[in-house]
């Protein structure tokens, strides 16, 4: 039976990166939940982990640990169904007249990125 450490403490850690550098990683801002796992006889396993860049050419994750480095299959990221969030809440109604504080909504994707082309109807 063989032991290892790691120098990162006992933790396989991710990252995401380009395919066209693969070897540098994006902004930590890229990726949500726990971007590090423990390792538990000998498996490291991620329970939350969710990308949140913007949709983009493939990507790959990068896991390292103890100065080993490994990358993932390439993945595209897909845009996301939008998501609608109020900006500017309604108020000052009356009877009969509109609103003195009309609402705004902010149109995003699935990642938080807003959306900075294309036109639809909000109902």
């Amino acid at each position: 039976m063989s032991s290892w450490s790691s120098s990162d403490g006992d933790g396989v850690v991710a990252c995401l990166a380009s395919l066209a550098d693969p070897a540098v990683c994006d902004s930590p801002d890229s990726l949500r939940g726990q971007a590090s796992a423990h390792i538990l006889s000998g498996t490291a396993a991620f329970s939350d982990l969710a990308v949140v860049a913007a949709p983009s050419d493939a990507r790959t994750l990068l896991f390292s640990a103890g100065g080993a480095t490994v990358g993932s299959a390439p993945f595209a990221l897909a845009l996301g169904g939008p998501r609608l969030t109020i900006t500017v809440q309604p108020g000052g109604a009356t009877a009969g007249g509109a609103f003195v504080a009309q609402p705004v909504l902010t149109v995003t994707d699935a990642a938080g990125n807003g959306i900075t082309s294309g036109e639809g109807v909000v109902r």
